[in-house]
């Protein structure tokens, strides 16, 4: 499937619930006009049975991330009365786990869900979609998207790269991540090797860390490799079950991401 064709041939109809699902079913805000909506078109999404391909930046196993994504495809098929179908395939398996953006810009797959931070290096306004430091806590990005200029403005910059963003779930404040050693002054950064990504990593870099945008479910290998000194992931909830504590026992608090956004595009 094409994706201009896919948006033009959907048009509010299938969008709608495709929008009204990332809301309600990924951690967005329900603000009830958008379940309205969804409602509305469901009858007009029976007509056509449709399937999309979402490709993950997570493998299949990741805890909580792909979680929502089953989640957002099963409220998708409810809200469609089954019309839809989103067909969920994990990092690696249709294309690598970074280069799901490519692949849906070029029209070689419908969809990926992943953080819009991820492509600083196709245009550094995508930072400001996801986490910044110090910036806005989960609650305040949902009210700039659903309720400021927020979305729009993405959607402006992502239509250049043959995209359309829909929010896919947010994963609140983020720890400073987890270290092999203990970090005891500003020049520790010195050569540290970490993953952590947006603009937090320009400001590591700026120490003279060399970072990295490792996929998470290649951190602990990278770690336990010695390819990785350092990681950030997300927070508590979504680290320990990786086992990154296992490896690098020195946990720091946060002051890179006060917010983090997921994409369903």
């Amino acid at each position: 499937m094409q994706r201009r064709e896919f948006l033009k041939n959907t048009g509010l109809g299938a969008v709608s619930v495709l929008g009204a699902a990332a809301l309600v079913g990924c951690g967005g805000e329900d603000n009830g006009s958008a379940t309205q909506g969804a409602v509305q078109n469901v009858e007009h999404s029976k007509k056509a049975s449709m399937k999309i391909r979402l490709a993950m930046t997570w493998p299949i196993t990741m805890p909580i991330l792909a979680d929502t994504v089953k989640h957002y495809a099963k409220i998708v098929s409810e809200l469609s009365g089954g019309g839809i179908e989103i067909e969920i395939f994990p990092a690696g398996k249709l294309v690598p786990a970074l280069g799901v953006f490519d692949a849906v810009s070029s029209g070689q797959i419908d969809a990926y869900h992943s953080a819009p931070y991820y492509w600083e290096g196709k245009n550094t306004a995508f930072n400001i979609f996801s986490g910044i430091p110090f910036g806005m806590v989960d609650v305040e990005q949902n009210a700039w998207f659903l309720y400021g200029e927020g979305m729009s403005l993405w959607r402006e910059i992502a239509a250049k790269y043959n995209l359309y963003p829909l929010l896919g779930g947010a994963t609140s404040i983020q720890m400073a991540g987890w270290y092999k050693k203990e970090m005891l002054s500003i020049k520790d950064f010195e050569g540290l090797r970490i993953r952590i990504v947006g603009i937090a990593g320009q400001v590591l870099s700026k120490l003279g860390a060399a970072t990295k945008s490792t996929p998470g479910g290649e951190i602990v290998p990278n770690l336990e490799r010695g390819v990785l000194d350092a990681a950030e992931w997300v927070s508590p909830a979504f680290d320990l079950k990786l086992d990154i504590h296992k490896v690098a026992p020195y946990y720091y608090t946060p002051w890179q991401e006060a917010g983090s956004i997921r994409i369903c595009l």
